[in-house]
């Protein structure tokens, strides 16, 4: 009966075991924005030298986006 009983008991316990040891901790990515505005008589070409320093420095471009009332307005998202 004795036998029975911690049988009973590892059996029930193991599987809090096992799911203990395959928890992981996460990290939330924390990230830090720059907005770049080019403000431009023709297309983006210009700002090509402006984005390259800055991926020099790590930053990665997220979004992208133009607008031409007149004059083209690039405005770059980088994270």
């Amino acid at each position: 009966m004795r036998r029975y009983f911690i049988t009973v008991c590892l059996a029930c316990l193991l599987p809090f075991v096992f799911a203990g040891c395959a928890t992981t901790t996460s990290r939330q990515t924390l990230w830090e924005y720059k907005i770049l505005e080019v403000v431009q008589d023709t297309d983006a070409s210009d700002a090509e030298k402006q984005l390259n320093e800055l991926a020099r420095q790590g930053w990665v471009l997220a979004s992208k986006s133009t607008t031409a009332e007149g004059r083209y307005v690039h405005t770059f998202v980088l994270k």
